[in-house]
């Protein structure tokens, strides 16, 4: 039996339930309608709302009521859903801030200092969509909520005895775990004030529940006590750690043996050990094992909810004449978790020649520290591919994979995301992947939807005899790619964007990212990123000896005053030709812009010319080495470091954190929502190395050194 606990560390709302007296409605003066994003969000992603998909999805369902709060007032609002918002009507008192809490029958209030006030009640109704608790903040003027925030962490149970009709919750140690949460307007952190030592959830035997408690509790271990009207039937008791915060679910399985078994916990080593029946590190079951429950078709409804933990070692996933591929007849979420020193590999080539595939809908992969090499794929995706599906992969490094077909649009050297899949990769490392004709060395995006790169290191990808996008190539109408706090490093390419290319979607976001030796096979066409989308470039740092002619380091392909915007980014192209060295465009009205009010700065050495609001005089012929200390390089770790620049350029104005804020949040092709996203990853308003950016002055540029 299992004792391991496991937490799936969601980002959807988490659960709670009240039924308390509704308060009269204080006397109102403004009939307002409110907004929020209504954009459904998949496990491990920001959620808005409380109805639970078979995909772990959430939305909101016209009718939902929620609170709407401010200081001594509320009234309740049903939730109308229309394309990528939904809208709460409701008649209120003038005040500077209000709260939305969902659901309405939950006991909140704003107090007189304005924080808001819930109250997780002690007898919860068990279901996902009545017990919800988000929260969300706007003020007068914005009138919109944006994305909701889980106020409590949750447990997802499931007995299986059709004789309970109820289940008493409690710490190992009786302390107590429900109680009031109060939280300020930034939301950021939810103050949790515990008084009662149990919770009692109703059921209805047999199946599946979920309970709310209170956020931030590090409980020694859980109890749950099973019974009915004429007494309790026994008592699932485990003595594991749990630690919760806001969003987290745990999921688990209780039975009436005196234990709870956790719907999660598989161990794998390259040999196995003890009883080999994956149990735990002491029995943990060997790679075979491995490679037959990922692989076989029923592995869905055994795997799902599950954390396969890996030891360290090396695993060949092929499986027979073919690389590993996930296909299963029910939806699953599964989490791989890799030891230091993981690697996956397969012992195929040619056309079988993928590590892993995920071609089934409803199969959700979330893999965490294992190393992907040595593949070589003449189809797409050299390591990696999916074509179904929402994937996350963290701390990962993609090394020494190639695909190697010379067919057309055979890309994505170490990882393809095509078909209807969309994937997230966060602190991943990318290096010397390569594909043989079109472009995406390390990633291609070619399906619609929004994907995400987040603080990754992409080193060598691609050749400079190949296509376009040395490292990632974005292609698909309606996709929508988030670039964030990435470094490049001499990655090549034969034409388009020695780092990023970007052939089609609805927008490319580019923020906090730098690049250094963009290496290119066709001259004038020395781009670190091209895109022929719309394209928001904010924060961001690039280095070049000498930048070509055409496409300069940085190249919009769309016309259109709405679709481009560059905003408090710094150049450094020590050899090249004026403006469009450093940036080039096909819309006639972004380079005026830029010189206005963008905040950007440009040089070139050893003529440097700046453009910006606040120059007052022509820089001209200042020296390279009076601005820099040395030329731009990459630490270890991938951080750009800079001396500079600083006060030796009084006469030039950074932007604030303000002035970017207001920039990207105005950007039309989805600037609110990508700032809401930078906001919630804690990423906005930091360098490159996680330093704070003054609040007085934001130096274009998206790493700087640490003082």
């Amino acid at each position: 039996m299992k004792k391991n606990l496991t937490v799936l560390a969601l980002l959807l709302a988490a659960v709670s339930c009240g039924k308390g007296e509704l308060t009269d409605l204080p006397q109102t003066t403004l009939d307002l309608t409110f907004t929020a994003d209504a954009v459904a969000a998949h496990a491990g992603g920001n959620a808005t709302k409380t109805s639970l998909g078979a995909d772990w999805s959430v939305s909101w369902v016209e009718g939902d009521q929620v609170s709407i709060l401010w200081k001594g007032g509320r009234a309740v609002s049903q939730a109308v859903p229309e394309g990528g918002k939904v809208s709460f009507g409701a008649v209120v008192d003038e005040a500077s801030d209000y709260y939305a809490v969902y659901p309405a029958s939950v006991p909140a209030s704003v107090d007189a200092d304005g924080r808001l006030t819930l109250q997780i009640p002690s007898v919860q109704g068990g279901s996902f969509a009545d017990c919800a608790v988000i929260v969300a903040h706007t003020t007068r003027e914005s009138l919109d909520f944006g994305r909701f925030h889980s106020a409590v962490s949750m447990i997802r149970f499931t007995v299986d005895n059709p004789g309970v009709s109820l289940v008493r919750f409690g710490a190992a140690d009786s302390r107590n775990v429900c109680g009031r949460i109060s939280c300020d307007e930034s939301l950021a952190t939810f103050s949790a004030e515990a008084e009662t030592a149990s919770i009692d959830v109703r059921t209805n035997g047999a199946g599946t529940y979920y309970l709310a408690m209170l956020p931030g509790l590090s409980l020694p271990g859980l109890r749950f006590s099973l019974g009915n009207e004429s007494g309790w039937k026994g008592t699932a008791t485990s003595t594991e750690a749990v630690s919760l915060e806001a969003g987290d679910l745990l999921c688990i399985k209780t039975t009436l043996d005196s234990h709870i078994e956790v719907e999660g916990n598989i161990h794998v080593s390259v040999e196995g050990s003890g009883s080999k029946d994956g149990s735990s590190a002491e029995n943990a079951a060997d790679a075979e094992f491995l490679r037959t429950q990922l692989a076989s078709s029923a592995g869905g409804s055994q795997l799902d909810g599950r954390t396969v933990f890996v030891a360290s070692g090396t695993y060949d996933l092929a499986v027979g004449d073919k690389g590993l591929s996930l296909a299963y007849d029910v939806p699953a979420h599964i989490t791989i978790q890799g030891e230091e020193g993981t690697v996956f590999t397969t012992s195929l080539s040619g056309t079988e020649g993928c590590i892993l595939t995920v071609a089934s809908e409803g199969v959700n992969l979330v893999v965490k520290g294992v190393s992907f090499t040595g593949a070589s794929h003449d189809g797409t995706g050299g390591a990696v591919c999916l074509t179904k599906g929402h994937h996350v992969f963290q701390d990962c490094t993609f090394s020494g994979n190639e695909c190697t077909s010379t067919t057309s649009d055979r890309t994505g050297g170490a990882v393809y995301v095509g078909g209807s899949a969309t994937a997230d990769f966060a602190a991943c490392r990318f290096d010397h992947n390569k594909v043989a004709v079109t472009g995406g060395g390390a990633l291609a995006f070619h399906s619609s939807g929004l994907s995400t790169v987040m603080g990754c290191r992409f080193t060598e990808n691609g050749l400079d005899t190949v296509g376009n996008g040395g490292a990632i190539l974005q292609k698909a109408e309606g996709s929508l790619l988030y670039v964030v706090g990435c470094s490049f490093d001499s990655n090549a390419c034969k034409t388009n964007g020695s780092d990023i290319f970007s052939s089609k979607g609805d927008a490319l976001m580019l923020y906090n990212c730098t690049g250094i030796n963009p290496v290119n096979g066709s001259a004038g066409n020395l781009g670190f990123v091209r895109a022929n989308a719309p394209m928001l470039i904010a924060g961001c740092t690039y280095s070049a000896e000498k930048v070509g002619e055409a496409n300069g380091c940085v190249s919009f392909g769309v016309s259109g005053t709405d679709k481009n915007m560059a905003v408090g980014n710094l150049v450094v192209c020590q050899e090249g030709n004026s403006f469009s060295s450093a940036f080039t465009n096909s819309n006639p009205d972004l380079k005026r812009t830029v010189a206005s009010g963008g905040f950007n700065v440009f040089t070139k050495a050893p003529n440097i010319t700046w453009e910006g609001e606040g120059v007052a005089s022509d820089l001209a012929g200042i020296d390279y080495s009076t601005v820099f200390s040395a030329p731009a390089a990459l630490s270890a770790d991938g951080v750009m470091l800079w001396e500079g620049p600083a006060a030796v350029l009084p006469s030039f104005t950074p932007a604030s954190a303000a002035d970017i804020e207001s920039a990207i949040g105005a950007y039309p092709q989805g600037g609110q929502a990508f700032l809401q996203w930078l906001k919630d990853k804690d990423v906005f308003a930091v360098d490159g190395c996680g330093n704070s950016r003054g609040s007085a002055s934001w130096w274009p540029g998206a790493y700087q050194k640490a003082e």
